[in-house]
C-alpha cells in the first residue's frame, strides 16, 4: 500500500499553505476578528475559486475537478493548520 501524496496532491497543499502565508499570517488574523471586517473572508473565498479549491470535490461534468477524499484532504489539513475563520 503507496500512502504517499502524489504530485497533485502536493501542489494542492503548497499553493494553499503559500495563500495563507503570505495573506493570512497569526497576526493578520487576530485583526481581522477584532475588526470583524468581511473583507478577510471575500478574500478567502475568492482564493478558493480562483485556486479551484471549491471545484475540488465536484464531478467533471458539473464543472468540477473531480477530485478524491485525499485530495479534498489535503487542502482541509492547510486550511485547518492554519486556524481559518
Amino acid at each position: 500500500m503507496n500512502i504517499s501524496l502524489t504530485e497533485e496532491q502536493i501542489i494542492i497543499q503548497s499553493s494553499a499553505n503559500k495563500f495563507f502565508a503570505e495573506n493570512f499570517s497569526f497576526e493578520k488574523r487576530v485583526k481581522y476578528i477584532q475588526s470583524r471586517e468581511l473583507e478577510a473572508k471575500d478574500r478567502i473565498f475568492q482564493a478558493a475559486v480562483d485556486y479551484g479549491w471549491t471545484a475540488l470535490p465536484f464531478k467533471k461534468t458539473y464543472g468540477g475537478l473531480a477530485g478524491t477524499v485525499t485530495d479534498i484532504m489535503c487542502l482541509l489539513e492547510v486550511f485547518g493548520a492554519n486556524l481559518n475563520v
